[in-house]
């Protein structure tokens, strides 16, 4: 039986006998797909059905709330910075492609702003 070096090093520590032939966990040493937890499908928790039949997950649901709620929006190297939380630039473009937000400009300063969508998702999700 193949063990792999920390096996080895925990049954040596343990006073295992020859060849290494004690089972040191419940479950066998080595898989034969080392990358199956990589192989599931990923699924949001606290996802939303939208009316065009994409979900939305738990965390653009928050960014949508810190969005409603904040007035200070700032836009930083990499993202934004919205009341206290920071938004990655990636998460806007997401919730932008998804016509739940808009980025325009008030006086020449950048701002974030709901769309009609984007009110009824945060609705839906006070409801719960």
């Amino acid at each position: 039986m193949r063990m792999s070096r920390y096996s080895q090093t925990f049954a040596s520590s343990q006073g295992s006998t020859a060849g290494g032939s004690m089972r040191v966990h419940n479950r066998p040493l080595e898989s034969n797909d080392s990358n199956a937890h990589m192989n599931r499908k990923r699924t949001s928790i606290g996802s939303l059905l939208m009316s065009n039949g994409g979900s939305i997950s738990k965390t653009a649901i928050d960014n949508l709330g810190a969005i409603a709620r904040f007035r200070r929006q700032y836009r930083s190297n990499r993202g934004w910075l919205v009341g206290n939380k920071r938004i990655p630039s990636g998460a806007i473009a997401a919730l932008e492609q998804k016509s739940l937000l808009r980025e325009v400009a008030f006086n020449g300063e950048p701002t974030l702003i709901l769309t009609e969508d984007g009110k009824r998702v945060l609705a839906e999700q006070s409801r719960r």
